[in-house]
């Protein structure tokens, strides 16, 4: 009976032994609630390894807690601690900024001090705030290696972007879990009057990393980026991640703020945590530098029931941006997008931003959560849908959507919302990435011409499917994790936007396309020849487009030689059906001058030439 007694109390005394809670004191006068974790085994000869977790923007200790104790198992000196503002702990939250850098110093000396660390094993790891930290750690050279999710460096300028202000940076300013340093007043009152330019210049101020501080540092760093990021968005990450000199390893995927939730990537994303601080804090190798440095993953049909989309993973040595070819697909006024020109000379859509009640001002919105019939009654949204013909091809997309619009506004300021879904054959509808802008000082009547960058993500289209593009004033989704709210900030200003979808002002979208040269057959009617168009832009510098019909199924050659007539390229080789066609010509290490375009057509034992002249200016 006393043994099992003893077995039965023996967890809490267990827990006991290797728990402490304390309030680490700072300069300030603050102090910080944190838990340290003492492994019950001897410590090793240098001293036990350390851990050190942070938590999440308007979270605690609390979050960290759990793992803490489960690396303490296995013999790490693990701590987490509640962020100033946040918790139990004292002091203002400056919202992420030089002040919780500061703490973040004194914390990791505190545990320097202690005698029975290794203060040359040091990891600092978190997601979000707590990501930002493991930057930080990197930056200050606080750590000996560092694991950081769901962030980039430039991540406060990443809230203001094109214009646009995304609804996630009033949820920084509200949070009612956290208590704020005045600033956070200030920088509200800037919201509430849109004051954007203010904004987009006083809340990056002390809160981005800059590349400089982090370039020259060789801390080995594990990054983990998301798409569908409802704060950060995953290119600045990889720009930066590139460009960095440490041993480094990137996840690219799912599993952000809001971002979709599969447990298989989750499970991926936690074996890697366990394998980095055993190889670079305990000296052991794990294997995790065997493996490729990059693994991306992307999404695809079918959803699961909570509006998922199934994930697929890749284990590369490099991304695939070598293969990327980015299709232009134009807006028609017949609500289609296609790889050729509109024929239209005046055709413009007319996107109305109709804010109908004035006295319903953004405070009244943000209470309202940007919903309800409230939100709607004095909010009308606006939609223009474009389609594409059917893919003839599993096609995968890989990066950020890029756009240009030309545009007649009536207003000085005005929204325009890309919203990228995948149709299928029964006309559902699949959201998959965004493009956000807000034109701002603009002239009434004036023509403008736009071009703007999207999220990053990377989806696999089904063939058959199509492309569907809604542009709108206000960026609500049929997606079922937050899509009844909008990405970005509505404008609250009535205007009429007048967007070109003519010959003279054509915009477009721009969707980078992994392999394929074309996805789509282009058809404007009925094709009645062959035909070689000429290639746009022309001069060209980077890139330029080629353009060719086929009146019926042929077998051709499209090759372009330089002016002696060497052959430079092959774009195309072998049988196409009658249809228009787009190929994309990329100059490498050419020099300046004309160049020939040839296309060649075999068709019923004749043979057909036609040749194009092209000008490439470095």
């Amino acid at each position: 009976m006393r043994k099992l007694l003893f077995l039965f109390l023996l967890p809490e005394l267990f827990f006991a032994q290797v728990r402490q809670d304390l309030f680490i004191s700072l300069t300030t006068g603050d102090s910080l609630d944190a838990t340290y974790f003492i492994p019950l085994s001897p410590p090793p000869p240098a001293g036990y390894p350390v851990m050190i977790f942070v938590h999440g923007f308007g979270q605690s200790k609390n979050s960290d807690t759990a793992s803490a104790r489960i690396y303490a198992y296995s013999n790490y000196f693990t701590l987490c601690y509640s962020v100033r503002g946040h918790g139990k702990s004292s002091g203002l939250s400056t919202i992420m900024s030089v002040r919780e850098r500061q703490d973040l110093k004194e914390i990791i000396q505190f545990v320097e001090n202690l005698d029975f660390v290794d203060t040359n094993s040091i990891g600092v790891i978190g997601g979000s705030q707590g990501g930002l930290h493991a930057l930080w750690s990197i930056a200050d050279s606080l750590s000996n290696c560092a694991i950081a999710d769901v962030i980039i460096p430039n991540w406060a300028s990443n809230l203001f972007e094109q214009g646009a202000i995304k609804r996630t940076f009033g949820v920084l300013l509200k949070n009612p879990q956290v208590r704020y340093h005045p600033i956070r007043d200030t920088l509200w009152n800037l919201l509430l009057q849109d004051c954007y330019d203010s904004l987009n210049t006083l809340f990056p101020t002390g809160r981005n990393l800059n590349q400089s501080e982090l370039q020259n540092k060789s801390i080995p760093l594990m990054l983990f980026l998301k798409y569908q990021d409802h704060y950060f968005e995953a290119s600045g990450g990889i720009d930066f991640f590139n460009q960095y000199n440490g041993i480094k390893k990137m996840y690219l995927g799912t599993g952000g703020h809001f971002s979709d939730s599969y447990e298989e990537e989750w499970y991926y994303q936690f074996s890697w945590i366990t394998q980095w601080f055993n190889q670079f804090l305990k000296k052991i190798n794990t294997g995790i530098l065997d493996l490729p440095m990059y693994t991306y993953a992307y999404s695809r049909l079918p959803m699961d029931s909570l509006g998922y989309f199934s994930w697929i993973r890749n284990e590369v040595s490099e991304l695939p941006f070598d293969r990327l070819v980015y299709h232009k697909f134009y807006f028609h006024p017949d609500s289609t997008i296609k790889y050729s020109l509109p024929v239209s000379s005046n055709s413009f859509f007319l996107l109305a931003n109709n804010y109908r009640d004035t006295n319903y001002t953004f405070e009244t919105a943000y209470a309202d959560n940007f919903t309800g019939t409230r939100f709607d009654s004095a909010f009308g949204k606006s939609t223009i849908i474009f389609t594409s013909d059917p893919l003839n091809e599993d096609v995968l997309m890989f990066g950020a959507p890029r756009a240009q619009f030309f545009f007649i506004p009536n207003a000085d300021k005005v929204p325009i919302n890309l919203q990228i879904y995948e149709q299928d054959s029964l006309g559902n509808k699949y959201f998959i990435t965004r493009i956000n802008y807000v034109g701002r000082n603009l002239s009434s009547g004036v023509l403008y011409n736009a071009n703007i960058k999207g999220n990053f993500h990377s989806h696999k289209f089904l063939q058959g499917n199509r492309i569907r593009i809604e542009i709108t004033n206000i960026d609500k989704t049929n997606r079922q994790v937050l899509g009844q709210y909008p990405f970005v900030f509505p404008v609250f200003k009535k205007s009429e936007i007048f967007i070109g979808t003519n010959l003279n002002y054509a915009s477009y979208i721009e969707l980078p396309l992994l392999k394929s040269e074309y996805v789509l057959r282009i058809g404007d009617g009925i094709v009645s020849n062959f035909e070689l168009y000429q290639n746009y832009p022309n001069p060209f510098n980077a890139q330029t487009n080629i353009e060719y019909s086929l009146q019926e199924e042929a077998n051709i050659k499209l090759v372009i030689y330089d002016i002696l007539g060497k052959e430079v390229k092959v774009l195309f080789s072998g049988n196409q059906k009658s249809g228009r066609y787009r190929a994309v010509f990329y100059p490498k290490n050419l020099a300046s001058g004309v160049y020939l375009c040839k296309l060649e057509v075999l068709n019923k034992g004749q043979s057909i030439v036609i040749i194009k002249k092209m000008l490439f200016v470095k």
